[in-house]
């Protein structure tokens, strides 16, 4: 077992996204596989801040593939969510 699988809810959603940064830059698909994982999880339980984290991972994916409009579209959907709801967490 890893700890994908012993993780659940925000903490689970946690660790994909942690995954998905670790592969961003030398396998960026597979680091989106991991940041819309978290995302789907993280809309499922409300999570609030993993849903920012995923959006702001997604744009990173698509900023790092050149895919601007994307990316952008991305960050600013995380951007929403976290003055939304008062979360600190950093921007891309």
């Amino acid at each position: 077992m890893n700890v994908v699988d012993t993780a659940s809810g925000s903490n689970k959603v946690y660790v994909l996204n942690e995954i998905c940064k670790t592969y961003l830059n030398n396998e960026p698909d597979e680091a989106l596989k991991f940041a819309q994982q978290a995302l789907s999880l993280a809309e499922s339980i409300g999570d609030s801040s993993g849903i920012a984290s995923s959006h702001n991972n997604i744009g990173l994916y698509y900023k790092n593939k050149g895919i601007l409009d994307k990316a952008l579209t991305s960050y600013m959907l995380s951007a929403e969510i976290q003055e939304r709801n008062s979360l600190d967490l950093k921007l891309a």
